[in-house]
């Protein structure tokens, strides 16, 4: 429909400490980077219309896609999970100023690359606002992203 959002896939850690997003689930099955690097907990996977994906496999046992399953969709459920996972990269970043300057940012530059919050709009983390979420090419990406989602310094 005209003026829709694209749905965007999120994962989330099972202890709300990182989120990466993707625009669908095509882009995510084909970021070979991170089947590479796993995430340090593991994921549970939603859209950002607050859906629980569940992995589709196929031959091999690879994850061949990502479909809702059949649970009510929980939006603001999904949007506490994320802003308990920015508060906790907040805290991180406030925590790491004197790493941040290795990177050439200031504690401030980098907390305004992050979602508020205290107002977390899952509509703008689905509609791709905050690129500190985002996969980025082979994960090569901003080194702040590395340090707060991959634990890379």
């Amino acid at each position: 429909m005209a003026g829709e959002q694209p749905v965007r896939v999120l994962l989330i850690t099972i202890d709300n400490t990182a989120v990466h997003v993707y625009d669908s689930v095509a882009e995510l099955l084909a970021d070979q980077s991170f089947a590479a690097r796993p995430p340090r907990a593991a994921i549970e996977c939603f859209d950002s219309a607050g859906y629980r994906l569940a992995p589709r496999y196929g031959a091999g046992w690879r994850i061949a896609g990502m479909d809702r399953t059949h649970d009510r969709p929980d939006p603001d459920a999904v949007r506490r999970r994320v802003t308990e996972a920015v508060k906790y990269m907040a805290d991180r970043i406030v925590k790491s100023a004197e790493q941040l300057k290795r990177f050439g940012l200031t504690p401030e530059e980098a907390l305004a690359m992050l979602p508020n919050p205290d107002d977390v709009d899952l509509a703008e983390v689905g509609a791709g606002k905050y690129d500190m979420l985002d996969p980025h090419p082979d994960n090569l990406g901003s080194a702040l992203h590395n340090f707060l989602v991959h634990g890379i310094i």
